[in-house]
């Protein structure tokens, strides 16, 4: 061991230079041998990169070609318009004969059975809306009295006075019932026309004698009389009562 010890103090700067060289040695042996452990490595790295970069082009692609065909399949539906408010307006929009066809159903009905309650029920409400449609200002298929031309109001208030006869053939005992709240729905409706009659004179003399034709058939076929509608002909009484006789 001293002779060891001697030899390095004897050799010290051969010693220096030795082991400087052998610690370059190692270290450029590690480098190398750690490049090329790494070499492989980044190749492995760089093989799923470029796997994972081909797979999202891919997924790109194919998703591009997937819309494509979307917009090819929606460009060769045949696609219907949506209608417009103003199309679904004119279709479901009411008419002056759908109001004329609601009386002339009602009409119908009032040749009912009086022992058949739900026809009695029925027949009830039909003059509840009747009423108020001719005299509240309400509404049927959407339509008020006073919207409608005056040949479509004289047919249904002829329509009214035929509906008011037929209550009293088919349901004589029920018709107080019936016409609880409107019992005066006869005299009110010949007072209506004679009224609306009265103006159309004024202005449409055709109309006004195809009316007054017709009131002369209904006051001898529903036996009218001044008596009925006298009381209900206020401010107007005198002027009504002149053209209720006139049609004598």
């Amino acid at each position: 061991m001293k002779k060891i010890v001697e030899f390095f103090k004897n050799n010290k700067k051969e010693t220096i230079t030795f082991i400087a060289g052998f610690t370059a040695c190692l270290l450029i042996f590690g480098s190398i041998t750690l490049y090329s452990n790494s070499k492989p490595i980044k190749k492995e790295n760089k093989t799923v990169v470029d796997k994972a970069k081909k797979k999202a082009k891919k997924t790109k692609k194919s998703n591009i070609e997937d819309i494509k065909i979307v917009e090819n399949n929606t460009e060769e539906t045949e696609v219907y318009p949506t209608p417009t408010s103003n199309t679904i307006q004119n279709i479901a929009q009411p008419t002056e004969e759908d109001v004329v066809e609601y009386f002339n159903d009602v009409e119908r009905r009032a040749s009912g059975n009086e022992q058949n309650q739900q026809q009695r029920e029925a027949l009830k409400s039909d003059v509840a809306i009747i009423h108020d449609f001719l005299f509240e200002n309400g509404t049927i298929k959407g339509k008020t009295f006073s919207e409608l031309r005056n040949e479509i109001k004289l047919k249904i208030l002829k329509i009214t006075l035929t509906i008011d006869q037929k209550i009293d053939k088919y349901f004589p005992n029920y018709k107080e019932r019936i016409k609880a709240d409107y019992k005066d729905l006869k005299a009110m409706t010949i007072t209506k026309y004679l009224e609306t009659t009265n103006k159309i004179c004024s202005s449409n003399q055709e109309l006004c004698n195809t009316a007054r034709e017709d009131f002369k058939t209904m006051k001898n076929s529903f036996k009218f009389t001044w008596s009925i509608i006298k009381n209900l002909a206020k401010s107007s009484t005198s002027a009504l009562k002149e053209w209720y006789m006139s049609t004598n």
